[in-house]
């Protein structure tokens, strides 16, 4: 989460300690308003929410799975979408990085299917993946090149 989304990582930290420090001073201190003490909690309790949700849908919503036939991304927990590709019909795989993408280690990736017609040939796409050359290496070792 870091690597894929640093300055957002960074700011919902920052507002989940900041607003218990502001609720902590607020009891110790008498130089700032009793009033902030509910305001305080509940931005930290908001910024919680919202990491935790960020967390669910980066570890339970989307997945890649590589096998040693196929590919095979997931997406949904109740509501599920499933997508596979027979490493014997992918043409390619792309890796497109940012500068920053490349200093933190992630990347986007897309597999192109030799099956796949219309006017994609992407069959799966994963954004924001870590250290996608060692995924899209693993792919090309059950790929018959």
């Amino acid at each position: 989460m870091f690597r894929a989304r640093p300055f957002r990582y960074l700011f919902i930290l920052i507002l989940i300690f900041g607003g218990f420090a502001l609720a902590i001073s607020s009891k110790v201190s008498e130089q700032v308003w009793s009033w902030t003490l509910w305001p305080a909690l509940a931005l930290s309790g908001m910024a919680i929410l919202w990491f935790a949700t960020w967390w669910l849908t980066t570890h339970f919503w989307v997945k890649l799975i590589i096998t040693n036939k196929r590919s095979i991304r997931q997406e949904g927990i109740i509501k599920r979408h499933t997508t596979e590709v027979l490493h014997d019909h992918i043409r390619s795989v792309d890796i497109r990085q940012t500068l920053l993408d490349r200093i933190l280690k992630i990347g986007d990736l897309d597999i192109d299917s030799a099956g796949q017609g219309g006017e994609s040939d992407i069959e799966i796409q994963m954004k924001k993946i870590p250290r996608p050359y060692e995924v899209k290496k693993l792919i090309d070792q059950y790929r018959k090149m």
